[in-house]
């Protein structure tokens, strides 16, 4: 390593005070054990992205900006907890030079950076053996920019040696922090970094000029080198003598050759070369176009653009194709034209012929800004504007469709018209602070021409990030998304769990030995609203024992604007909104039964991941994604209240049914604490509960087991069955009537499951069988002496009435069965008190019958 580097060391969370949390990502550490349904192996341990699970590592997408550091939390948890190294996401202008020669390439480097007056920024291992580094730059275009930096591979060779230079500019990463996998000695940097500002500058032309002295410099050492791209003087065309663009010709110049295109395609997107659709009305730009004088003009300034090296490039024919086949011209084709142009001396036009030529012909309204309006200044010469900034600091623009502006405080959307009636009164005063030169001041449109205005370009809710997110990669007007996450307002303080007893004691009452672990799962979700629990809880109580008053302190930890208390058919229509929560509360969860896969395929879906995003499709607003970070917890009355599978690992179930409800007193004080202060004791508490590493792990694996949760499953996996045992609990409670027929059955078997699963008569009377044959208390009144197999009759007065089943293994006064009159048990069985003198007939022997 050069002899003037210091040895400077930085771990996530002095990265993220820097300013560098946007661009970091967790690496998995060396050593790391990889979870079983990753591909990670124990060769990129160290240097791949990923995330730590309750299964081991995973690998995150590099490019996925869910996985930046969003906060001091995540930068605590990647350094404490994790133990992972951090990498720091290039593009958007930021470049690394990988040298992976070692010393001898990393001295050139220095130098070249030197020379030109750049102060080389270096990421090296701190180990004697280790000699690769990576130097760090930011590269912007003639205009400030972010440049557009294509990833690089060159190889060199000497004699027997051969090396290797990455240029690392767009989907890639480099580690900044951490321990190295070959070593396991430190990364560090030759010097102290303060900010991302500390990251040199240089433009898109300095890099191009590093790279090419770079490459000089080896080659007179006796490397050999890739080859550069030949530089065209002015007055010379070297591909005179061709006749159709080729690539082979010319090796590029990798660095600015994309962002070229690119420029050129978006200055010909501003002069439509297009056949008018009938009835529309023709632009000046469209008559312009019409002459073919003007349209062959374009061609060379299009070239001239470009340059030599890069006009002859297919890429570059197909741009000046794809407009102009917009509208075909006669008596030349497209194609010939362009190889035309190509044999002519155009680059005399100069580089940026085709930008002048559209602003000729194409003119900005308002014109195009001389400088970037947001420099400070810029901004501090302009002089105080307190309305514009009050204004701006409130409203941004959603470039939607029609265009529509956002109060971001209160998400209030409004239209055009609707924004200027809203602020007609101050529209003087805003177009004279901001010079506005129309006639008629309208604050919309004095909002939507001045240039520092923000704009967003759709919405999200991701908990834990703030309410606007700059969209990464979005070119050089800076956008947004807006989020509608609502970070809560809870008081920090230190609550002991003496000060919320009246709330514990409540879990405990209804939840039992489960309300510890409740406690626990609502802290996770209440401290790490970035970050998802894979488990949520269903919990099946009777009416008014208090079970939404469990939640109350619940939603205010949260934020009472990203809690929603749905209803099931919120949860299976058409417009989902209702998913968008970070916490869903059902206060009574039953099943529609035509519908009950139905939901279940819904509801899974957001209560673990996959899937990572979520596609709202809400009232009034055009569909947007947002991650799936949301909680859940259910609550029912009912018995069976959701279908669930076999396996199912996202639902915890308690069937605290055997809970009866306490005195209105009781809950009268409750709530009267919760009022006076109780319910912000309780937020602060499960703001600052602790955690330990185990328990949050354990929030994002699989849901405990519980009797409750196998007998829901069985329930679902034979409704009819499920709902024939029921009844006969029910009966043997006193609850309905003990006497019954198969067809009584049927039909209230019927009505408890529903329709789709109506049993079949002989499927009861099966079912019926079985029980007296296991003893079970079901059987037969009257057996037929004709035919043992079914139930004999039973009749009054020569009035047949049913073949009846009894349920019970008693009577309700405790008679035996067969100590009733057929009387007495018609009497029964429909409800009437049985008469005053009634026959019993014992019931026969079986060596009788």
């Amino acid at each position: 390593m050069p002899a003037d580097a210091q040895a400077v060391s930085m771990d996530a969370v002095e990265f993220f005070d820097a300013g560098f949390g946007l661009y970091m990502l967790p690496v998995t550490p060396p050593g790391g054990a990889s979870s079983p349904s990753s591909t990670l192996n124990a060769k990129v341990m160290g240097k791949a992205p990923g995330r730590l699970t309750a299964a081991g590592w995973t690998g995150v997408d590099v490019n996925d900006h869910r996985h930046r550091c969003q906060d001091y939390k995540t930068a605590m948890l990647w350094r404490d907890e994790w133990g992972s190294n951090v990498g720091f996401a290039v593009g958007n202008g930021f470049v690394v030079i990988d040298n992976d020669q070692g010393e001898e390439f990393s001295q050139v480097l220095c130098k070249v950076l030197a020379d030109i007056g750049v102060t080389p920024l270096r990421r090296y291992v701190l180990h004697e053996k280790h000699k690769r580094d990576a130097f760090f730059l930011r590269v912007l275009d003639f205009v400030g920019d972010p440049a557009s930096v294509a990833n690089q591979d060159m190889k060199f060779r000497k004699d027997a040696l051969e090396a290797k230079v990455q240029v690392l500019a767009h989907g890639k990463q480099a580690v900044i922090s951490g321990m190295h996998p070959g070593t396991k000695a430190p990364y560090v940097w030759n010097r102290v970094i303060a900010s991302v500002d500390d990251i040199p500058v240089v433009s898109d032309k300095k890099l191009s000029e590093i790279i090419r002295k770079f490459m000089e410099a080896l080659a007179d050492d006796g490397w050999s080198v890739p080859a550069q791209a030949p530089q065209a003087r002015s007055g010379q065309n070297p591909a005179a003598n061709s006749t159709s663009p080729s690539s082979s010709l010319v090796v590029l110049d990798w660095v600015a050759f994309q962002p070229a295109l690119d420029e050129v395609s978006d200055l010909l997107k501003r002069i439509p070369n297009r056949d008018t659709p009938p009835g529309a009305v023709r632009t000046s730009v469209d008559i312009w176009l019409d002459e073919y004088p003007n349209w062959v003009k374009v061609a060379y300034c299009v070239a001239a653009q470009l340059g030599s090296t890069f006009a002859m490039t297919p890429e570059a024919e197909r741009i000046w194709l794809a407009w102009s086949d917009g509208r075909q011209q006669t008596g030349q084709s497209s194609k010939d034209l362009w190889r035309s142009v190509l044999k002519q001396p155009q680059w005399q036009l100069g580089s940026i012929a085709l930008l002048k030529l559209v602003r000729q012909i194409a003119p900005e309204n308002p014109p195009f800004p001389a400088i970037d309006p947001n420099d400070p200044q810029i901004v501090a010469a302009l002089g105080p504007r307190p309305l514009w900034d009050k204004i701006n600091s409130e409203w941004i623009f959603l470039a939607q469709k029609d265009g529509r502006f956002v109060h971001l405080p209160s998400m209030r959307e409004v239209h055009h018209k609707g924004f200027a009636s809203e602020h007609s009164a101050q529209a003087k005063a805003l177009a004279k602070e901001l010079g506005w030169k129309g006639k008629r001041p309208n604050a919309a449109d004095v909002f939507v021409n001045q240039p520092d205005k923000r704009i967003a370009t759709t919405y999200t809710y991701w908990p834990g990030l703030p309410q606007l997110i700059v969209n990464m990669g979005s070119g050089p007007l800076v956008n947004f998304t807006i989020n509608r996450w609502i970070a809560p307002v809870v008081q920090a303080r230190t609550v002991t769990s003496t000060e919320i007893k009246p709330w514990l004691d409540h879990l405990d009452f209804i939840l039992e030995s489960e309300s510890g672990r409740f406690v626990k799962w609502c802290a996770y979700v209440v401290q790490h609203p970035e970050d998802k629990p894979n488990w949520h809880f269903l919990i099946m109580g009777c009416p008014g024992v208090g079970k939404d008053t469990m939640v109350v302190p619940v939603k205010l930890a949260i934020g009472t604007r990203n809690c929603l208390e749905a209803e099931i058919p919120q949860l299976h229509g058409d417009f989902n909104d209702a998913y968008e929560k970070k916490l869903l509360i059902v206060s009574e969860t039953s099943q529609p039964w035509r519908e009950a896969h139905r939901l279940w395929t819904r509801l899974k879906q957001v209560l673990a991941k996959p899937p990572d995003t979520l596609r709202i499709n809400p009232k009034h607003l055009q569909p947007y994604l947002i991650p799936n970070l949301g909680a859940a917890i259910l609550f029912s009355n009912d018995l069976n209240p959701i279908f669930i599978e076999p396996g199912d690992r996202r639902l915890h179930i308690l069937n605290q049914r055997h809970i009866r409800q306490k005195p209105a007193a009781y809950y009268d004080a409750l709530r009267n604490w919760l009022d006076a202060g109780g319910a912000d004791a309780v937020a602060s508490y499960l703001h600052g509960y602790p955690l330990s590493d185990a328990e949050k792990l354990g929030f994002k694996g699989n849901a405990p087991d519980s009797p409750a949760k196998q007998a829901l499953i069985q329930q679902n996996l034979n409704p009819a069955l499920y709902a024939f045992e029921e009844m006969v609990r029910d009966a043997r409670s006193g609850v309905l009537s003990a006497l019954t027929t198969v067809s009584e059955m049927v039909e209230a078997i019927e009505l408890r499951a529903g329709k789709r699963f109506r049993p079949t008569p002989q499927e009861v009377g099966a079912w019926l069988l079985d029980m007296e044959h296991k003893g079970k208390g079901a059987g037969r009144l009257r057996r037929d002496p004709n035919n043992p197999s079914y139930c004999g009759a039973v009749s009054s007065k020569g009035q047949t009435s049913a073949r009846l089943w009894h349920l019970s293994e008693k009577a309700p006064d405790g008679r035996d069965w067969s100590h009733f009159s057929n009387v007495e048990l018609l009497a029964m069985w429909r409800g009437k008190p049985p008469p005053p003198r009634a026959t019993i007939i014992p019931f026969p022997d079986d060596e009788k019958i």
